[in-house]
């Protein structure tokens, strides 16, 4: 629990300087800035599960939402303030997880699965979401996300030039050494934050955060200067991951995004200029690290995966409808190695839409895909808000992280507590922004006009 040596005097610190001015925020700072921290307890199972999650588990930003949801009820907040276009689909998914336990072949990996959906929609949804309740809250709530991508890049870059993970704010056992990767110039370090050790994992978490922050810079607002370097920290971050699932999300969104400032003719400040600049310069610098990585062994990595795409097809040929059972992918996997692939590596499918489609069948699948779009919509509907330039900015940003995500889950999985509760953290505060609007449209049509 060395963890706690460094992690109670931080938040001594933020309570004592913010907390004691506005609790509610500081419970919402906690729970974000502490969700990509390794601090999950073991209350019952097994802790060895190679999945979505090893058992009952209890991180210290569930404690946060906890907490947070026990202040709005002592405060008296509404607690009905959730977006049903996030409400059901949700559910539903959950509801597919538990459908999916008929042909589970074991049951208590698809319960602690259940169990992790459950507590993770309901804390870093419903919680969140009821937490935002006016423009200054939600501007609050979105400058905790540059936060969470400031600290997480700067610790990331510490940990690229000094070669060491500063591994003091996990619990438990170490997150292990560095995934090393060796060019033409060297041996370098993958790194990867507080994100368990995994530098993909790690990339996919700060990619929505970047293009949030990013977008906002195209906005003329408060803190220009801290989301200028959250973003440059940031990219030098996702560039030292050596994550190729994570650079393809980020290309991807990339050329949304350039689509959308050519098309709506979008001016680029002095920020977001020299934002473009220093990633450009930081591409020159390690290029011939990048295209080595980009261009060394990409057959033999997909080859190693094309069998576990075989695994997840013939799981789906099997059981389309409920699939095999969630969080079981790994615990079943033997039973469907079919001949041609029987010498393959065995692990989970390095595809999100298959293990989830392979796990919970097309009911899930269907979810699933349901899930991410309604999300999407929550953004799109904030880009609808001319008059609101923050607003706008904060829907094309979540609808570009959300696009990078989307594109990164052709080629790794995205089944972790993390992506979840960053997900759903970020549809709360999107929940937040079309609440602002409905509440000034409907501010301007009971406001009576004066008649000339």
């Amino acid at each position: 629990m060395k963890a706690f040596l460094f992690i109670v005097p931080i938040y001594y610190l933020i309570f004592l300087f913010y907390g004691r001015k506005n609790m509610k925020m500081f419970l919402l700072l906690t729970g974000i800035i502490s969700l990509p921290l390794r601090t999950d307890y073991l209350l019952y199972g097994s802790g060895s599960h190679t999945g979505w999650t090893s058992g009952f588990m209890l991180a210290l930003s569930d404690l946060s939402f906890i907490a947070l949801f026990w202040y709005l009820i002592i405060k008296k907040e509404v607690l009905l303030r959730a977006s049903w276009k996030v409400v059901f689909p949700a559910l539903f998914f959950i509801l597919a997880c538990m459908s999916s336990i008929f042909n589970s072949t074991a049951g208590m990996s698809t319960t602690y699965q259940i169990f992790m959906m459950i507590k993770i929609f309901l804390l870093y949804y419903v919680v969140a979401a009821n937490a935002i309740d006016s423009e200054e809250d939600l501007r609050t709530a979105v400058m905790f996300l540059t936060v969470a991508l400031l600290s997480q890049g700067a610790l990331a870059c510490l940990q690229f030039f000094s070669g060491y993970a500063f591994d003091v704010f996990s619990t438990g056992e170490s997150a292990g050494m560095f995934h090393r990767i060796d060019t033409w110039g060297g041996t370098f370090n993958r790194i990867y934050g507080t994100v368990v050790g995994k530098p993909n994992g790690f990339a996919g978490y700060i990619v929505p955060l970047m293009f949030i922050n990013f977008a906002l810079l195209l906005h003329k607002g408060r803190y220009a200067r801290l989301r200028f370097i959250a973003s440059i920290l940031g990219f030098m971050a996702l560039v030292f991951s050596f994550s190729r699932g994570g650079w393809l999300g980020f290309i991807f969104a990339s050329v949304v995004l350039f689509i959308v400032i050519i098309k709506k003719r979008i001016p680029l400040e002095r920020y977001v200029r020299i934002s473009i600049i220093s990633g450009l310069i930081v591409i020159a610098a390690l290029f011939p690290f990048i295209y080595q990585r980009v261009t060394t062994d990409p057959a033999d990595a997909a080859m190693s995966r094309v069998p576990l795409v075989k695994l997840a097809m013939n799981m789906i040929r099997e059981h389309p409808f409920n699939g095999v059972g969630a969080n079981t992918f790994t615990n079943v996997i033997r039973e469907y190695v079919s001949f041609d692939i029987q010498d393959a590596y065995l692990y989970e499918v390095h595809n999100q839409y298959l293990l989830v489609f392979s796990e919970t069948g097309l009911f899930g699948f269907s979810c699933f895909l349901w899930l991410l779009f309604s999300v999407i919509r929550l953004a799109m509907d904030c880009m609808k808000q001319k008059e609101n330039e923050f607003i706008y900015y904060l829907g094309l940003g979540a609808i570009l992280g959300i696009i990078g995500s989307m594109a990164h889950m052709m080629v790794d999985m995205f089944n972790t507590r993390l992506f979840f509760g960053s997900f759903f953290i970020l549809a709360a505060i999107l929940s937040g922004a079309n609440r602002v609007i409905d509440s000034r449209y409907q501010l301007e049509e009971t406001t009576p006009h004066s008649v000339s």
